[in-house]
């Protein structure tokens, strides 16, 4: 589906990621392996996944969750 944008595989996983880390007793843990799905799928057409994108993704998924926990938009 994101049809070789490792970009979109990265901000997806790590959104998905970080928005779980921000609060992780309220949910399962689903979110964690849809991510880590999202990552095994990049690194197709020979160029691998950019983990500096993920880290930066991951990081604006934590702050959007922890935002969403105190209610903020």
């Amino acid at each position: 589906m994101a049809g070789g944008r490792n970009d979109i595989l990265a901000e997806a996983a790590g959104l998905t990621a970080g928005f779980w880390y921000a609060n992780p007793t309220g949910q399962v843990g689903h979110e964690l392996i849809a991510a880590g799905m999202l990552i095994l799928a990049g690194g197709g057409r020979g160029v691998p996944l950019d983990y500096t994108k993920l880290e930066r993704w991951t990081r604006v998924g934590y702050e959007r969750g922890a935002a969403a926990r105190r209610g903020e938009r």
